[in-house]
């Protein structure tokens, strides 16, 4: 991976090493699995903060099979939460470089978003600190789900849906 951390304001510079540290962690895990054997360009940043779960500190998007932006607060960010949002967004990379497919409606997000959380599931499965939303996906009873599913079954096909 080709690490970009920003630097205009300062913020980052005493979470170099962390940033590094989890980098090195999610592709030690997610490449060999995944099978990525190309270039994917990574900017971390703390200047988007709409992309930040605040309960965790960090967020991340995948813009193409070779380019994912994460946004961290500097003040709340951990390697561990660091290094799973990595794994769940070297999932999407990984997808992308193989298919050619697109998240269209809410179900294919719904699709695109399960592989990409069980992926990380499965390297967070051993350690204590999850992210919010993993840990809520995990937790909930499969009634719960049933009720979540009725609720918007109707609305899969839709093109406009939000996380």
């Amino acid at each position: 991976m080709n690490l970009f951390i920003t630097k205009a304001n300062g913020n980052l510079l005493d979470k170099k090493e962390l940033i590094l540290n989890a980098v090195k962690k999610a592709e030690e895990h997610a490449f060999p699995k995944l099978k990525i054997d190309w270039d994917i360009d990574v900017v971390v940043t703390n200047r988007v903060y709409e992309f930040v779960i605040p309960e965790d500190g960090v967020g991340g998007r995948t813009y193409a099979s070779n380019f994912i932006l994460i946004s961290i607060n500097e003040n709340k960010i951990t390697e561990n939460i660091l290094a799973e949002t990595l794994v769940h967004e070297l999932c999407h990379v990984a997808r992308w470089g193989k298919n050619d497919e697109r998240m269209n409606t809410l179900f294919d997000g719904m699709i695109s978003e399960g592989i990409a959380t069980y992926f990380e599931s499965e390297f967070v499965k051993d350690k204590s600190e999850k992210q919010l939303f993993l840990k809520t996906v995990v937790e909930r009873s499969d009634e719960e789900n049933e009720k979540i599913h009725e609720e918007f079954k109707d609305q899969f096909e839709n093109k406009r849906y939000g996380y």
